[in-house]
This record gives C-alpha cells, sequence and structure tokens, in this order.
C-alpha cells in the first residue's frame, strides 16, 4: 500500500520532484514564477539544485525561470545540459524550450542578420527533432517551426539586400575613393606641373635677370666708357677751346698791339705828316729863303763874280751842297708819305 501511494504521488507531483524537500522547493518557485517574481524562482531552484540527484529535471525548471526573466542565453545553456537526460518525454519539452530561447535571442539580433539567422537555425534544428519525436503531431511546434523558417527566408533576404547595399556602398566608396585618388593624383600632377613651370619660370626670370645684369653691367661699362669719352672729348675739346682762345687772346692781344702800334704810327704819320706839312711850309719857306738866298748868293755871287771871278774848284763844292739838300729834303717827303699811308691802312682794318 505504502508503495502503491509513492508511486501515485511520481504520477500526480509536476516536474518529476521527489523527494519532499524538492518538492517543497519547487512549489515555492513555480508559486514564483505564477507570480512573476522570476529571480525568486531562479534562486529556489539553485538552491534545488544542490540538494538534488535529479540535475537534468532542475537544470530544465531553472532554464525556465531564466527564459520566463527574458535571459535567453543562460535559459540555452541550462537547456543544452539538460538535453543529457534520458527521459525522451523530458527532452522532447527541454527542445521546444530551447528552440523558444533561440528565437526570442534572434529578435534581439535583428539589426545582425547573419547572427539572428544562426539562432533561428539552431531553433528550427530543435522544432524540427520534436517533430521527428512526436511524428508531425505537435501543432504548436510545428507552428514554432514555420514561423522560424518564414524568419530565416525573411532574415535572408534582408541579410541579402544588406549584403547588396553594402556591396554597393563599398562600390560607391571604392569609387568615390577611386575619384578621390584620381583627383589627388590629378592635384598632385597639376601641382608637380605648376612646380615645374614656377621652377622653370624661376630658372627663366633668374637667366632673363643675370641677362639684363649682364646687360646692364655691359650698358653701364658702355655708358661709363661713353662718359669717359665724352669726357676725354670735352677735355680735349676745352683743351682745343682752350687753345684757341688762347690763341684768339693772343692774336687779339697781337691785333691789340697792332693796332695801338698803327695808331700810334698814325699818330706818328699825323705828326710827321703835321711835320712834313710843318717842314713843307718851311721847306717852302727856306726854297724861298734858299730862293731869296740863292738869289741873294747869286746876286752876291754875281756881285762876287763882277767883284771878283770864282775858282772852279769853288763853284763844284758849292754845287754838291745844293744836291745833298735837295736829295735829303726828296727823301724826308717819301718817308711821309709812306708813314701816312700805313696810318690809313691801319684804320681800314679796325674797321
Amino acid at each position: 500500500m505504502k508503495m502503491l501511494t509513492t508511486t501515485l504521488l511520481l504520477t500526480l507531483v509536476p516536474f518529476y520532484v521527489i523527494a519532499d524537500d524538492e518538492y517543497k522547493l519547487s512549489l515555492e518557485a513555480e508559486e514564483a514564477m505564477r507570480l512573476k517574481k522570476y529571480d525568486d524562482a531562479i534562486k529556489i531552484y539553485e538552491k534545488a539544485l544542490q540538494k538534488s540527484n535529479k540535475q537534468e529535471l532542475l537544470k530544465y525548471n531553472l532554464g525556465r525561470s531564466y527564459y520566463r526573466a527574458r535571459k535567453y542565453a543562460e535559459a540555452q545553456k541550462l537547456f543544452e545540459e539538460a538535453l543529457s537526460t534520458s527521459d525522451k518525454s523530458l527532452e522532447k519539452k527541454i527542445r521546444k524550450n530551447l528552440g523558444n530561447s533561440h528565437v526570442q535571442k534572434s529578435q534581439a539580433l535583428l539589426k545582425e542578420p547573419k547572427k539572428a539567422i544562426a539562432e533561428l537555425e539552431k531553433a528550427l534544428a530543435s522544432f524540427e527533432e520534436v517533430m521527428r519525436m512526436e511524428g508531425e503531431k505537435d501543432p504548436d511546434v510545428a507552428l514554432n517551426r514555420d514561423l522560424s523558417k518564414s524568419l530565416i527566408k525573411k532574415l535572408k533576404e534582408i541579410k541579402d539586400k544588406q549584403q547588396e547595399n553594402k556591396d554597393q556602398k563599398n562600390k560607391d566608396d571604392q569609387k568615390k575613393q577611386d575619384n578621390k585618388d584620381q583627383k589627388n593624383n590629378q592635384d598632385q600632377k597639376d601641382q608637380k606641373e605648376q612646380q615645374d613651370e614656377q621652377k622653370q619660370e624661376n630658372q627663366d626670370n633668374k637667366e632673363q635677370q643675370d641677362q639684363q645684369n649682364q646687360e646692364n653691367g655691359e650698358d653701364q661699362q658702355d655708358e661709363q666708357k661713353q662718359e669717359d669719352q665724352d669726357s676725354q672729348d670735352n677735355k680735349e675739346q676745352q683743351d682745343q677751346q682752350n687753345q684757341e682762345n688762347s690763341q684768339d687772346q693772343q692774336e687779339q692781344q697781337k691785333q691789340e698791339d697792332q693796332g695801338d702800334q698803327d695808331s700810334q704810327e698814325q699818330q706818328e704819320g699825323e705828326k710827321s705828316d703835321q711835320s712834313n706839312q710843318d717842314q713843307q711850309s718851311e721847306g717852302q719857306g727856306d726854297k724861298d729863303n734858299q730862293q731869296q738866298a740863292g738869289s741873294q748868293a747869286d746876286a752876291k755871287e754875281s756881285s762876287l763874280v763882277e767883284d771878283a771871278v770864282l775858282s772852279k774848284e769853288q763853284v763844284e763844292e758849292l754845287l754838291k751842297r745844293a744836291r745833298i739838300r735837295n736829295r735829303e729834303r726828296e727823301e724826308m717827303i717819301e718817308k711821309a708819305k709812306m708813314k701816312k699811308a700805313r696810318s690809313v691802312k691801319g684804320v681800314e682794318k679796325d674797321w
């Protein structure tokens, strides 16, 4: 009878709790889960797990607590550990909850389709195994299986689209990068050409400047030579001018001296003319006197002749003296005429 009661209890106790302590802890944990106190349930099942030899059953129940607390990673780990059970009925429950935990975890990874698909494929594997074990008789598992397939398909489309977008973005980025590289290369090429042009321009400017400096130097040398030549020419011209001026001054001085001399000669000539005139007057007077004297002499001589006859020698001496006086008179008159002619010539030259 006692054995039968124990057997009935084993049949009626949920979750296969056998020991009284495990049973009490399990009831407390289930009550906590009903009240949605999932953290309390987790603590109770962890405490029970330390006292029980039925590790797979308690791990399954603890996994359910984590699942309700939305801690899917911890739930998955406990469900996977609990699969070591030899109880097929428990295994089916474990696989259902394991599949559900993969589905729930995939929802948090929808922005990462690759990881989400991996979780759904694990869920699909769990659901298909349950369907195989039950012979396609569980509609909830079938629904979850089909939902997993649909989600996988949708996520693959999203993944493919994302990959396509990513590829297109990569292409666009590559194109942009190529354009950027091409532009940079072109800019570098243009910059190099500009630098080369600037360098060539600087070289040309330098050569032009050197040539200009050389030409300026040559021009300066030519100008200096020209200035020196002009200075030399000016000096020679000045010397020549000075010489000419000196000669002109000398000639002028000479002319002035000649003029003074001519003027003096003219004055002397005038004086001489006056003197000649005076002499002529005197000469005329002398002539008259001479004639008178001669007449007197003749008269005297006549008187002498009359008184006494002159000797021949005396007569010749008298004639000789008369000729000498006449010749002296003529020379004086000729000199006066020549001096007067020179004076007139000097006056004409001054004019």
